[in-house]
């Protein structure tokens, strides 16, 4: 699922934050501020997403306390509609914030709560009829360079190791040019900005960081947003960088254990979490240099230094500010060292794109349902 973010899409989350906080106050009776609410003594914060999914209209997130609506209810909803949709999400809130459930099958306790304020099946139903074209693709064309992407990206399964290097490379620089051509294309504050959760951790790691570091070669912003249920890894970017990034970050989560245990029964003294976060670290530099260095041969420094300072000005408007904290463990030089080569040597090729990320899914449906 894609979160969307550009100035129109800013002005629709702020009124279905509105409307769902007028819903909060005028029909389930609760204090009610600017951006929280009060129940049972504590205060909670509301937050809105607008996302893109082929399958839902809205949805409700325990871990950040976040009601999602479709984007396609802003282009093609009636009030009527949308007022409904945030009603349901609303009753998950509270089933959730009174009970500590997060039904999404509409169990008893979700029904008993919008029998208890006087809504009916019209909203806590599943699904609500919606035109076809709502659900489609806004930019079919990213789905031809994710497919061009992951072919070449399958070629690291080459038993040569400069062909798989070349691969990694290739498949880098295709995203690149796309990112920088599609910015000169777009005027200032049209470009849509696209941000996606690509994997979760129980708490902040240095593979998670290591990963985030291989991500940013691909011309998305990483940041690591912590939650009720653990810490997500999020990637804010263009469409196709974000959806690719996701396969990405997918295939190393399983590529970086393999690597580590593989180099821990070639080096017997290798071990140990001090040795495993040093690795890691070392994957990650090595990893990026070969990239950047191969950037640098196709594209001038100030076109990639100017695209990564705007991700840095859309991630701000996304999450209203950044701060960098690193993981404040001594490192391994050895250790470093070894996983510094390897990363030189890496190539991503995990059956990347067979399932799972963004991208291509089936065709648009006529009925939605409004949550998962």
């Amino acid at each position: 699922m894609i979160h969307l973010h550009s100035p129109a899409i800013l002005a629709f989350r702020l009124r279905v934050r509105d409307l769902a906080l007028r819903v909060l106050s005028r029909e389930v009776g609760l204090e009610v501020g600017r951006t929280r609410f009060r129940e049972g003594g504590y205060s909670y914060p509301l937050h809105v997403a607008v996302f893109e999914d082929p399958r839902l209209l809205g949805f409700f997130d325990p871990s950040f306390h976040t009601l999602g609506v479709n984007r396609s209810l802003m282009l093609e909803a009636g009030e009527g509609v949308i007022a409904d949709v945030v009603r349901h999400e609303v009753a998950h809130l509270m089933t959730f914030v009174r009970h500590g459930l997060s039904e999404t099958d509409h169990g008893p306790a979700f029904r008993a709560f919008c029998r208890s304020v006087g809504w009916g099946p019209g909203v806590w139903g599943a699904t609500v009829d919606v035109r076809e074209g709502n659900a489609r693709d806004p930019d079919p064309g990213h789905d031809r360079l994710l497919s061009r992407v992951r072919k070449i990206l399958a070629l690291g399964d080459s038993p040569n190791p400069h062909e798989a290097e070349a691969a990694a490379l290739k498949a880098n620089e295709l995203l690149v040019r796309h990112n920088l051509s599609r910015s000169d294309a777009l005027g200032d504050g049209e470009e849509e900005t696209c941000l996606k959760r690509v994997l979760r951790s129980k708490r902040r790691s240095m593979k998670l960081l290591c990963i985030a570091d291989i991500l940013r070669t691909f011309l998305v912003f990483p940041v690591t947003n912590s939650g009720r249920d653990g810490v997500w890894l999020e990637v804010v970017g263009d469409r196709a960088a974000v959806e690719m990034a996701d396969y990405v970050a997918g295939a190393l989560d399983h590529i970086l254990e393999r690597l580590w245990e593989g180099h821990r029964k070639r080096h017997p003294g290798l071990g140990g979490i001090r040795m495993k976060n040093s690795f890691f670290l070392g994957v990650g530099k090595g990893y990026v240099r070969k990239i950047e260095g191969a950037q640098r041969a196709r594209f001038t420094g100030r076109e990639i230094t100017l695209f990564q300072a705007g991700l840095v000005e859309r991630a701000r408007a996304i999450y209203g500010g950044l701060s960098y904290r690193g993981i404040g463990a001594r490192t391994d030089s050895w250790a470093s060292g070894l996983g510094e080569r390897a990363g030189r040597d890496l190539s991503i090729r995990k059956g990347v794109g067979s399932g799972g990320g963004g991208g291509g899914g089936g065709g648009p449906a006529r009925r939605i349902g409004w949550d998962g």
